[in-house]
């Protein structure tokens, strides 16, 4: 017991009485990882699909990111780099008839069953992280992305993989 408690006082005086030291910072790196700032609206009215527009705030909670690329899947359709940001915090604002026009489609195709999927790459200066979750073969090698369901809780605001549908 004494020996845990010489240890734990040592820590603390290394670690804990610097401004400068942040030991997680030290020892973990950060990925790429954007959120919304608050729980997006990521419905449409299919009434209003003419005028509909995406509109939600951005924030990067890493403070790393310096690029910011959704790419658009629908069917067999992929549009890459649908959407750029570079700074953060940045308001996305996607009008539907952007999406209908880049995937070569009319508002008029939009059915209630219509799902556009997006899907963002994250640069940062430690690397370029895709916001797909990781898909492991046999071999234990990545055929995925690097973002774990665990990040793409509903909680988290996940702005890396998510959906428009409509009602």
């Amino acid at each position: 017991m004494k020996k845990l408690l010489k240890i734990s006082v040592c820590f603390l005086v290394l670690f804990g009485c610097s401004d400068d030291a942040n030991l997680l910072e030290d020892i973990a790196m950060r990925g790429g990882y954007i959120q919304f700032e608050e729980t997006p609206t990521l419905k449409v009215n299919i009434a209003n699909v003419d005028n509909a527009v995406i509109s939600e705030r951005l924030i990067d909670p890493n403070k790393n990111a310096t690029n910011y690329s959704l790419n658009l899947f629908y069917k067999d359709k992929v549009v890459i780099d649908f959407l750029v940001i570079n700074s953060f915090p940045a308001t996305m604002n996607i009008p539907i008839s952007d999406i209908t026009s880049a995937l070569g489609m009319t508002n008029a195709d939009i059915k209630l069953n219509t799902k556009f999927k997006f899907v963002a790459l994250v640069t940062t200066p430690t690397g370029t992280f895709s916001g797909e979750t990781p898909k492991f073969n046999d071999e234990n090698i990545n055929l995925g992305g690097d973002t774990t369901v665990r990040l793409k809780a509903t909680a988290l605001n996940d702005a890396i993989e998510f959906d428009i549908t409509f009602f």
